[in-house]
């Protein structure tokens, strides 16, 4: 693979248009068929600047940490790991059945994540 990268050399993608196509998320069709939904660059910056002016408190966020549970492929879980890239925290990952002490999938006695 490395040899063949090198026989590609660069490759230019050119800048992201606000309207380009960013993700492609899925649905469960919980309202209709399943369905992939285009997501553009602008929704996920729009997305980021939202989450921003609500979170826009947290001060120095050296040494946070956001701690996701939801599944990967939520809309949520996206646009909260999108914004928490966005302002450099470390991101953690659980389940809701190890994420506190009281978790079902935790023994007794046992800690949560």
């Amino acid at each position: 693979i490395e040899e063949e990268g090198k026989v590609a050399g660069d490759i230019s993608f050119g800048e992201a248009q606000p309207t380009d196509a960013a993700v492609i998320m899925y649905t469960s069709g919980s309202t209709g068929n399943p369905k992939g939904v285009i997501l553009m660059h602008k929704n996920i910056i729009g997305t980021i600047r939202g989450f921003y002016a609500v979170a826009s408190n947290l001060g120095d966020t050296l040494g946070h940490v956001y701690i996701a549970f939801l599944p990967l492929a939520h809309v949520l879980e996206l646009a909260a790991e999108s914004f928490f890239l966005a302002m450099g925290i470390t991101i953690g990952y659980s389940s809701p059945n190890t994420l506190t002490d009281r978790s079902t999938g935790i023994k007794q006695g046992g800690k949560g994540d």
